[in-house]
């Protein structure tokens, strides 16, 4: 018990040497106000609400704080002649360290926990994966732990201070740089590996992610054990003194030791085992893989090609080699997975070519020259002779999704067919709509059709006579999307007639078009109301603006540059409901909408219910008429209210999980046009999930959108009135992260003069 009250009573004396020391709370208030001012500079534009920003400059300016707590630990004691007499009490080595360790580790902890006080300061406006914070606030406390380990150890090679400071500084540097690109570009390749193994920086940013993985801890265990070994070794070869050879006995164990330690992180780093602490379990197999690999009847072979790249790309192969032995794991030996290593001009290259991998060009430095050298990093996933290639990892946010979509794509050998209109001026699905038919072609079967033709003659001109198509009975959903031109009756008629015999129907449109040129709003001339009015919904004569849920957009001031701003016509629409469709959707870009006209009787009527799916916030409203398009202008807040955007309307006599042949079919519309073309989907990939999500709920398939959108943990911001919201929080953090030290140091100041003053009497 003695030994562990010796501990103790060491770390309260640290901790009571920092908690009075004056320049100390300027420190700690210095390095709080700077961190936190470099993320508020952007945190509201972005919109995003994480603390990725903030932990992302946390390595660079904790720098400011560990060394200064750690730099008078073992120097200040030599300085003034206090080590000797220390360690002559009954108290050893060891004890000393672990109780200066733990007192400096204490007070350095403090300070970052104020990220918590952010975080629930966005809590009101946002959606918090608290698992994420959990993880960044654990990384950054190991790697306070490394740093002071490090900082004990410079401490105890030098009497100054100021050297131990400068010398912490720098080699905490090196750790941080070891592993990124400027350093690796100046060493061998087959090195990079290695070096950002080392850094760091690497295991933080893993810790971070909200994964707690056995690597990360191992390694910073492994770190701060080795610095507090070396200075034992210190403080032993001054307890030892002329008794050499007691000093080479501890000095050799202590080598031993840390090769040890190095060994088992080299050996470790293959051994995978991870707790994923994230809300989505954004690093844990999703239902819909699992689901995908336990249909799986026959064997699926997965290679992957790796060569020697550059230091960035380390964590991206170690994270597919994880995801990929999840598949190997969870498939009941269905998938066989085979990693292969290429170095240049081998057959297993040649291989990897011939097969679709992409080779990449990167720069290292050698012989005071830029040489230009290829790498490898992609897969191959191989079914009954077919395959699909992703020819290059650049990262893994989206890789479960691209497996799980690849094998699904090679192993479903009966694909609904999903068909759009065309005709009247829609969307085109190869050209406006190509990501999403990219996506919809790894479940479906897609394809364009035409209700009304117009044959032509023998010389190729057409001809009166206007055929009328029915639409195949085979295709699942037709998919109208922005019709600019009127449906005659009998086109509406053979749509009609679809949805009667179980065809289902996706619809698209909005009640302006934009021009561009003229920076207006003109109306949409086509007659897509008298299609759907029978179920009970049109699309309203209006256009949305929303002064709550916006999306930020950039544009061209009056004075010729650019600026970002809110624009109240994109809005960001918001679910209203809880189902298969909007399952983990937290909402929509849609860019000049419409809102729908509900109308239960008439639904009712053809037996349909209907569920809101999206809608505006309370804060937005509709303009009619002439429209000006300009972000600059000023939006009524007269007759303010929430907007139904999109609907589902689902025949009582259907399911979610099947139809009835005898049935009519399931029906959804949206009051806007332009969500699923591709320069939006790339801008808000919660589209994509959507559009998934929506033709599979209407073809009666399990969506994979939930797998793709699951690497999207962070939420927007919903502020009642951004400006002064944010500003409240911005503030009020900066402020806290002053005064709550400022307070405290006051206090104890002042509690110390008092104690002074006492007059004590025997």
């Amino acid at each position: 018990m003695n030994y562990f009250k010796n501990i103790l009573a060491i770390t309260k004396k640290e901790l009571l040497t920092f908690i009075n020391n004056p320049s100390l709370y300027i420190v700690v208030v210095v390095f709080l106000f700077i961190w936190e001012f470099l993320f508020f500079r952007n945190v509201f534009l972005i919109e995003e609400a994480s603390l990725r920003d903030l932990y992302n400059v946390l390595p660079w300016i904790i720098l400011i704080l560990a060394p200064a707590i750690t730099m008078g630990l073992i120097a200040k004691e030599k300085e003034e002649g206090t080590l000797e007499w220390l360690l002559t009490h009954p108290v050893n080595e060891i004890q000393l360290l672990l109780g200066k360790f733990k007192g400096s580790l204490i007070f350095v902890t403090l300070p970052l926990l104020f990220p918590i006080i952010i975080a629930y300061s966005f809590a009101p406006y946002a959606s918090m994966d608290w698992g994420i914070v959990f993880g960044q606030v654990l990384g950054s406390i190991l790697f306070a732990a490394s740093i002071i380990s490090l900082g004990i150890y410079t401490s105890s090679l030098f009497k100054s201070q100021i050297s131990a400071l400068l010398t912490t500084i720098f080699v905490a540097f090196l750790f941080l740089i070891i592993g990124s690109g400027i350093f690796t570009m100046i060493v061998p390749l087959s090195l990079n590996n290695l070096l950002e193994n080392i850094s760091l920086i690497s295991h933080i940013n893993s810790i971070s992610r909200g994964v707690i993985d056995t690597r990360d801890i191992w390694y910073f265990l492994s770190f701060i054990a080795i610095f507090m070994s070396l200075s034992w070794l210190q403080l032993a070869k001054m307890k030892f003194g002329n008794q050499i050879k007691k000093y080479r006995t501890a000095q050799t164990g202590i080598y031993l030791f840390m090769g040890i330690a190095i060994l088992s992180n080299i050996l470790g780093s293959k051994i995978p085992g991870r707790i994923d602490l994230t809300q989505q379990k954004i690093y844990t197999l999703s239902g819909g893989t699992t689901d995908t690999l336990g249909k799986l009847n026959d064997i699926v072979n997965i290679d992957l090609y790796y060569s020697e790249l550059p230091a960035q790309y380390s964590p991206v192969l170690r994270d597919t080699k994880d995801l990929l032995s999840d598949y190997q794991k969870n498939s009941s030996n269905k998938v066989k997975v085979q990693v292969v290593s290429i170095s240049q001009g081998s057959p297993e290259e040649q291989t990897a070519v011939s097969q679709g991998i992409q080779t990449i060009q990167f720069n290292t430095v050698g012989q005071e020259k830029f040489e230009s050298q290829k790498g490898y990093l992609g897969l191959v996933i191989s079914f009954a002779g077919k395959q699909e290639i992703i020819p290059f990892i650049q990262n893994t946010s989206d890789l479960e999704y691209e497996i799980t979509s690849d094998i699904s794509k090679l192993t479903n050998k009966n694909k609904k067919k999903v068909a759009f209109l065309s005709g009247h001026g829609e969307k085109v699905l190869g050209s406006d709509l190509k990501t999403l038919n990219e996506e919809l072609n790894k479940q479906f079967e897609t394809t364009t059709i035409t209700i009304k033709q117009a044959p032509e003659n023998s010389t190729g001109t057409q001809t009166e006579d206007v055929l009328y198509n029915d639409i195949d009975a085979d295709i699942s959903t037709l998919v109208i999307d922005g019709p600019k031109q009127n449906f005659d009756e009998e086109e509406r008629n053979k749509i009609k007639d679809f949805v009667s015999k179980g065809g289902n129907i996706l619809v698209l449109s909005e009640s302006y078009d934009m021009n561009q040129q003229t920076g207006e709003g003109e109306l949409v001339p086509n007659n897509v109301n008298e299609l759907i009015k029978n179920y009970g919904v049109t699309i309203s004569d209006n256009l949305i603006y929303d002064l709550k849920s916006n999306e930020t957009v950039q544009y061209q001031a009056q004075q010729g540059f650019n600026i970002l701003a809110p624009y109240p016509f994109w809005v960001r629409a918001l679910p209203e409901s809880n189902n298969l469709i909007t399952s983990n959707i937290k909402s929509l870009v849609l860019p000049w909408s419409s809102s729908l006209s509900i109308n239960t009787t008439e639904a009712n009527n053809l037996n349909y219910e209907i569920t809101n799916l999206f809608g505006s916030s309370d804060k937005s409203g509709a303009v009619k008429n002439i429209i000006n398009l300009d972000p600059g202008q000023k939006f009524s807040e007269d007759n303010l209210g929430i907007q139904v955007l999109a609907v589902m309307l689902k025949n009582k006599g259907n399911t979610d999980t099947q139809s009835s042949n005898n049935k009519a079919g399931n029906i959804i519309v949206i009051g806007d046009s332009d969500l699923f073309v591709d320069g939006l989907m790339q801008r808000s990939p919660q589209n994509i999930a959507f559009g998934l999500n929506a033709i599979s709920w209407l073809s009666q398939e399990k969506s994979l959108a939930g797998i793709k959108i699951k690497g999207q943990p962070y939420s927007q911001f919903e502020f009642k009135d951004k400006q002064k919201d944010s500003a409240f929080i911005k503030y009020v953090n900066l402020a806290l992260a002053v005064l709550i030290p400022s307070i405290f140091g006051v206090y104890r100041m002042y509690r110390r003069k008092k104690l002074k003053s006492n007059t004590y009497e025997e």
